[in-house]
């Protein structure tokens, strides 16, 4: 129902390689869902510009919006694929942070590497409730957090675009 309350713990989040950079790659839940902590959605980012017109008063000075940006900031545990050969979902984001996709090496693990060239893009959507906030173009940073007796954590912040429909 429009305009209801939304349910902050009813997320789902998901993810998925553009193959054109802004195009948006409509990720699946079967495929493309991600388990993430502490997610945190940035509605809307901007640059400020200052109009810095001369006039005859007081007062603060009008100010432009421009470069619109959205994304969000999550957490995800380091965890394997399930198997030696099956790559992890959180290669694909680690992907738009800087990273290969993910190599296969004899059989028994993935090894993925930094590369500085040829970083791809990223559709993300989160469903808050029953809100969906779509991202696309998305590139974004990883940080590592390892501590002792904790589970060693990627922290992602992404940021693309809104899609320009007015369905997004």
């Amino acid at each position: 129902m429009p305009g209801a309350i939304k349910l902050w713990q009813r997320k789902t989040i998901l993810a998925k390689i553009e193959t054109t950079e802004g195009t948006d790659a409509a990720p699946v839940v079967g495929s493309d869902a991600l388990q993430v902590l502490d997610y945190t959605p940035n509605f809307i980012d901007a640059d400020g510009k200052v109009r810095n017109i001369e006039r005859p008063y007081f007062g603060a000075r009008p100010v432009g919006l421009t470069a619109l940006k959205r994304g969000a900031s999550f957490s995800m545990e380091m965890h394997g694929g399930g198997t030696a050969i099956t790559v992890p979902p959180w290669m694909k984001v680690n992907r738009v942070c800087g990273f290969d996709a993910g190599v296969v090496t004899g059989g028994i693990s993935v090894v993925q590497t930094p590369i500085t060239d040829n970083i791809v893009t990223l559709t993300h959507w989160a469903y808050l409730d029953d809100l969906l906030i779509k991202t696309i173009g998305a590139r974004g940073s990883v940080g590592f957090k390892i501590e002792d007796d904790e589970f060693p954590m990627f922290n992602y912040r992404i940021l693309g675009v809104a899609p320009t429909t007015l369905a997004a």
